[in-house]
């Protein structure tokens, strides 16, 4: 079946067929992956973490748009509320990782979305809308469609774009293990016919919705609500800024266009749209760059996971001014940051005698030459 009959197939039949049916027994699944691929796929993901991350949130957020899985969100009310949108997202991002650690890792991770997939289908069973395999493939372009299409605009390391496959087979993996069906799975078949499919997707589907003036108030509030969420896990995204550049990348006739917003979101659009389409692939700085936007970013979701309570807390409580406007919610990641490392190198020491001997006789000495 060439990829013009999967993409006809999954807009016939697809919003027909119930979510898992493609699912497969266990035996199955542990015996057919590709250890290579596998291995490659891991390597890619974490060489390009954080574009992967804003490409991931790009097709995210355009899922907001798509009617069936906006109703079914709606349903189980995760995602009503920035704060609960932050903790959903918090937990995919947690999952995701999970993804790209190895096969015994994944298939954990799998076997508890599985359990919410199945809750979140009995919510909208007696509903007009039920969890069917055409949310599940436009919900596997969501996590790498972006990538595929468009590396260079998400800042995606030039030399290892031949390395998607790996990629491709780990979300050929996901899909197969939470129940798409052969045919209909985004990455059956390899990388090829991967980015045809995704291009499909994104013309006939993606492109038709995002954004769109005629999309449900429950679509545009879960946008909404995705970037606000989104907002406190990282205030360097801006809702407005993100929207537009998603917009931008997503829609070939609008990256013709150079839009206007406003203040602190017109920075950051500008600056996204220079760091991640033009510096970072210059030859050194680019690397650099890469390297610390990775680091940065996997920082941000350990932060985010281990002072999560403490967001939700300060979100909800009254706002003390202090004229600082946007700056204000930054004022807070340098705290969260010396409390967390200091609470991992405690960690790290606790119980560890010999290397606490050993860092206690550094700074004695080394107060002794002082004095």
């Amino acid at each position: 079946m060439d990829t013009k009959d999967r993409m006809n197939l999954l807009l016939t039949k697809g919003p027909l067929l119930a979510h898992n049916i493609g699912y497969m027994d266990g035996d199955k699944r542990n015996e057919s992956f590709d250890d290579r691929l596998l291995k490659t796929g891991i390597s890619f993901f974490h060489k390009n973490f954080f574009s992967m991350f804003v490409g991931m949130l790009t097709g995210l957020l355009s899922l907001m748009y798509i009617e069936s899985i906006s109703a079914v969100l709606s349903l189980t009310n995760k995602s009503s509320s920035p704060i609960l949108a932050f903790q959903r997202y918090l937990g995919t991002l947690k999952h995701t990782l999970r993804w790209y650690k190895g096969v015994a890792s994944l298939q954990e991770s799998l076997k508890t979305v599985r359990a919410k997939h199945q809750h979140a289908a009995n919510l909208a069973s007696g509903s007009e809308h039920f969890m069917t395999q055409f949310d599940m493939v436009l919900t596997q372009w969501a996590f790498i469609g972006p990538a595929l299409l468009y590396p260079g605009k998400l800042g995606i390391l030039k030399s290892s774009e031949k390395d998607m496959e790996g990629l491709v087979h780990i979300m050929y993996l996901v899909g197969r293990d939470l129940g798409v069906r052969e045919d209909l799975n985004l990455c059956t078949g390899g990388l090829e016919p991967a980015v045809e499919y995704s291009e499909l997707i994104l013309k006939q589907v993606i492109r038709k919705t995002f954004g769109s003036q005629e999309s449900s108030e429950t679509c545009k509030e879960l946008a909404r609500h995705l970037l606000d969420g989104v907002n406190i896990l990282n205030p360097f995204i801006d809702q407005t800024a993100f929207h537009c550049w998603s917009d931008q990348v997503l829609n070939e006739q609008k990256q013709k266009e150079t839009p206007t917003l406003e203040g602190f979101s017109q920075v950051l659009f500008s600056g996204q749209t220079f760091v991640l389409e033009t510096l970072i692939h210059v030859p050194v700085i680019g690397q650099l760059i890469r390297s610390l936007a990775n680091n940065l970013m996997k920082w941000n979701i350990y932060l985010a996971a281990d002072w999560s309570r403490v967001m939700v807390d300060n979100y909800n409580s009254p706002k003390v001014n202090m004229g600082l406007g946007q700056m204000q919610a930054f004022l807070a990641i340098p705290v969260f940051t010396f409390i967390s490392a200091g609470s991992i190198v405690h960690k790290e020491l606790k119980g560890n005698w010999m290397f606490l001997a050993m860092i206690l006789s550094f700074f004695t000495f080394a107060f002794l030459l002082i004095l």
